[in-house]
């Protein structure tokens, strides 16, 4: 991956893991995603939903500096932020610490596809463009199964993610994987139709929003933002077979209040 190694120390200074800095974790890319703006449509439908009381327990999949979960922590939420860049957990809690929300907002490493939660844990899940870096179908159909394992029953389902319309329809993917294509940013990254992100949710437990449609936004002229797909799914009453089965295989370490970011040290 490329990059300074770097060691993420639990709250008794022991080491966890080690890792290599990614692309996300530059000095100048934290710093843009910490200024970046939260997601408008994600923070009118969130404050309604603690309106409606369906609960305050809400976790952020690939929450980064924290552009989403720090206002969603003011307003109102219990966040959960998980991310891979250690760099980005240190930005997003740094502004927790600022702002007097670390009651409201924790954050802890770990991948996408094999969240450290207990199942039906959270009251609200956000995958705002974190889905679209998976390298791999499996990676990605995994990401989205343990979405709707930690989910509770009725729990809403924010998505913001890549659209395949970014690309001329003879675009070709990575050989054996439909999904995944590298002609954006010379990585591996998923890109879905919106038939296909909304037959994969189907098939892990969540189903589109009634009387909502998807949003795409289309590519920016510049060609530095991809087409987008956003809308917003809700977790059934019961989930298939297939995704309690994989639970059962591999079951997570239960989900833990503590904050697992004291210090990232470079050496």
């Amino acid at each position: 991956m490329g990059g300074k190694p770097f060691f993420l120390r639990d709250p008794e200074d022991n080491r966890l893991e080690v890792g290599f800095d990614s692309p996300w974790s530059s000095p100048e890319v934290v710093a843009r995603f910490s200024s970046t703006p939260p997601n408008a449509v994600l923070m009118r439908f969130a404050a309604r939903q603690l309106q409606q009381g369906v609960g305050h327990r809400l976790l952020d999949i690939g929450c980064g500096a924290g552009c989403n979960a720090v206002p969603l922590a003011r307003l109102g939420w219990d966040v959960l932020g998980i991310d891979l860049s250690g760099p980005m957990l240190e930005a997003a809690d740094r502004r927790a610490q600022e702002q007097g929300l670390t009651d409201r907002l924790r954050v802890q490493r770990a991948p996408m596809d094999r969240l450290p939660i207990a199942d039906d844990s959270f009251d609200f899940i956000v995958a705002h463009g974190i889905w679209n870096l998976a390298r791999s179908s499996h990676e990605f159909l995994a990401a989205v199964r343990e979405a709707a394992r930690v989910a509770r029953s009725g729990a809403p389902l924010f998505v913001y993610t890549f659209s395949l319309s970014t690309f001329p329809p003879d675009t070709k993917p990575i050989e054996g994987e439909p999904s995944i294509f590298t002609q954006f940013s010379g990585r591996p990254q998923c890109f879905l139709t919106e038939a296909q992100l909304i037959e994969e949710l189907h098939h892990a437990g969540f189903d589109q929003e009634p009387e909502t449609s998807i949003t795409e936004y289309p590519q920016l002229a510049t060609g530095k933002r991809p087409a987008i797909l956003e809308g917003i799914f809700r977790r059934r009453e019961s989930l298939p077979v297939r995704v309690l089965a994989e639970a059962e295989e591999a079951p997570p370490e239960p989900f833990s209040p503590v904050c697992y970011l004291k210090e990232f040290t470079h050496e």
